[in-house]
């Protein structure tokens, strides 16, 4: 078993239960803001999970994803138990089921988004009004995030009542005990919001064509929040894909103005198109997802 914990003094792990502690609240504060991070990603110890620069090269390398500040709310369901008085029978039947649902407002590009979370699992770190960031600290010295047993992404529709429409995510915690167990909490001196952020890259496709060896196709690449051309891409920025996902050389990317012209090597004629996963472009974070090309 294993803890890092700033809030209060961190005392050795034995078998024995030691409450030294138990007059130290170690009050955090409530949850604000979101981190989600693949099942694997991990940090080397408590400095580097600390450290904004870390987190960013995470995002940058498609294993964080920031979620921003919203509001939190306990879906939690507690055990059951089946229970014979008279007999002094008491039985669990389940377990408390640990859940949050984190509610946020987003324009709809970005909601459009994040429903791809939807179903996937992963870990997160909860950041607190109070500058803490919560995870879970691992035996050999690593960091992660809590882990999840599923997320669902849904909606709150604006109402009269409540003019704003709300992106809600409902995570169900895998291991709850075992975070509580094992608890990583810091102070942080940087805000979620100032994490590295990727965008959405929007797509034009024109003037596809193949001459039997080359497999050819206009891009024009528009930053879907910002609805501006995207200019500054080059070849290693993208990639091909045959329909089966076999990886396909992209013989030559020409651009003039805001053009992309991609020259795939491939008898075929249909084929995939993207960016080579989050591509730093003049400085700016950028996601193209697979795109079909076809001369039919």
């Amino acid at each position: 078993m294993s803890k890092y914990v700033e809030s209060v003094a961190n005392n050795a792990n034995t078998s024995i239960v030691a409450t030294g502690g138990i007059d130290k609240q170690g009050l955090t504060g409530a949850y604000r803001g979101l981190i989600w991070t693949s099942s694997s990603f991990s940090f080397a110890g408590n400095t580097a999970a600390k450290d904004i620069t870390q987190h960013n090269t995470g995002v940058a390398a498609g294993n964080v994803i920031p979620l921003g500040k919203g509001k939190f709310s306990d879906q939690s369901t507690d055990a059951t138990f089946f229970e014979d008085a008279p007999l002094n029978i008491r039985l669990k039947q389940t377990d408390k089921i640990v859940s949050l649902q984190f509610d946020i407002a987003l324009n709809a590009c970005t909601e459009a988004e994040l429903q791809k979370m939807e179903g996937k699992t992963g870990r997160v770190f909860l950041v607190t009004d109070k500058n803490f960031i919560k995870g879970r600290k691992n035996d050999d010295g690593t960091v992660q995030g809590r882990p999840l047993s599923s997320i669902d992404v849904d909606r709150i529709e604006p109402t009269d009542d409540s003019p704003v429409a709300y992106a809600t995510i409902t995570m169900t915690f895998d291991d709850p005990k075992g975070d509580i167990r094992n608890p990583f909490e810091a102070l942080i001196d940087w805000d979620v919001e100032e994490m590295d952020q990727v965008f959405a890259v929007a797509q034009t496709v024109a003037n596809v064509s193949s001459n039997g060896a080359t497999l050819t196709a206009e891009f024009t690449l528009v930053d879907a929040l910002g609805n501006t051309n995207l200019t500054g891409g080059a070849q290693a920025d993208f990639k091909a894909d045959d329909e089966d996902g076999n990886s396909l050389t992209i013989a030559s990317v020409g651009v003039s103005s805001n053009t992309y012209t991609v020259n795939i090597t491939t008898a075929l004629t249909k084929a995939y198109v993207s960016f080579d996963g989050i591509r730093n472009i003049s400085g700016v974070l950028y996601y193209l997802s697979p795109t079909l090309i076809s001369t039919t």
